[in-house]
């Protein structure tokens, strides 16, 4: 998903590209704004991938339902994990997942976990 970060103002927003118009084939963008620093609306937007991604699987088709018995840990998922649980769950084939799957469930969590420890590095070093 492209995306970029711009000043609006006295804050930041992140601009993301979506899903073109089905009806017309033009390309179609969502902002968010009102972030106080560059590095948040940068975080926000990569963020913004895979938990839209997860939102619309788990909401248009039986991926998730299929994968989890119960709604609590995708939604754990969505929030800590949000791209292991997405692959975990389109990995799934109803009786369990393949090695090949468990190789990008890993790489999906590595991930999720180096985000984290990017955002925690860059708030001791840089102080944001």
């Amino acid at each position: 998903m492209k995306g970029h970060v711009h000043r609006r103002g006295s804050s930041w927003a992140d601009v993301v590209d979506v899903a073109p118009d089905p009806a017309t084939g033009k390309r179609r963008q969502k902002t968010r704004g009102g972030f106080s620093t560059k590095a948040a609306a940068s975080k926000a937007m990569r963020t913004f991938s895979p938990k839209l991604a997860l939102f619309f699987v788990w909401v248009f088709t039986n991926f998730v339902d299929r994968a989890f018995d119960s709604w609590i840990v995708p939604a754990l998922g969505f929030v800590f994990l949000p791209w292991a649980t997405l692959v975990y769950a389109l990995a799934y084939d109803g009786l369990d997942v393949s090695p090949l799957g468990w190789f990008f469930v890993a790489m999906a969590f590595l991930t999720d976990i180096s985000s984290y420890a990017y955002s925690g590095r860059r708030y001791l070093t840089q102080g944001i």
